[in-house]
């Protein structure tokens, strides 16, 4: 567990979170038994990937490799690592992007990623209207403050509208120290609820 200072904002560290709402944490193992065949994962883009939880689902899949099968994995831009569009995974995801950055260009061009263009500014609407569901989203976020509160942070683009339309949402939690190990994993439950039971 990564060590916190108390602020005048968040008053508690991430493991004191945890210990004062266990029922609200859960660890990767858990999010990712919700993956159905078929799912439609949205995965916070740019800055605001969830390095963590992407991470983890290939280390799920890796040791887990018949759980879920052609699940489409949905995201603006990806900044950082892109694993899920190896070959090797090609019966577990199929990346869909809506922007293509260096990272996921190969996978395209290759036939093992798909790029849908659309204006940034149409997403939310397909979001919304049931046209684009979403079943999970894994996001980013800061750690709830002492309120419960949580920042979409540096790259919210359609991440409002991917929690407020899936079906279930966890976030990673940063730090001012860096990425809170899967302890800080926050989970909602239904359409634009953001409570975690």
């Amino acid at each position: 567990m990564i060590e916190q200072k108390k602020t005048k904002d968040n008053e508690y560290t991430p493991g004191e979170i945890e210990d004062l709402y266990p029922e609200k944490f859960v660890s990767t193992d858990v999010v990712f038994k919700f993956i159905r065949p078929g799912a439609r994962i949205f995965i916070g883009t740019g800055c605001g990937e969830p390095q963590y939880l992407t991470q983890a689902l290939i280390k799920y899949v890796e040791s887990h490799p018949k759980a879920f099968f052609d699940a489409e994995l949905i995201h603006v831009v990806a900044l950082g690592v892109a694993p899920y569009t190896d070959y090797r995974f090609q019966a577990n995801f199929r990346c869909n992007a809506f922007f293509i950055g260096g990272n996921l260009r190969q996978g395209v061009n290759h036939g093992l990623a798909d790029y849908t263009p659309v204006f940034l500014s149409e997403v939310p609407k397909l979001l919304g209207e049931g046209q684009l569901p979403i079943d999970m989203a894994l996001i980013q976020t800061s750690p709830p403050d002492k309120h419960g509160n949580m920042s979409l942070g540096v790259s919210v683009d359609i991440v409002k509208a991917a929690i407020e339309n899936a079906d279930r949402t966890f976030s990673a939690g940063i730090t001012t120290m860096g990425v809170g190990v899967g302890a800080l994993a926050v989970a909602w439950k239904g359409p634009g609820k953001a409570t975690a039971n």
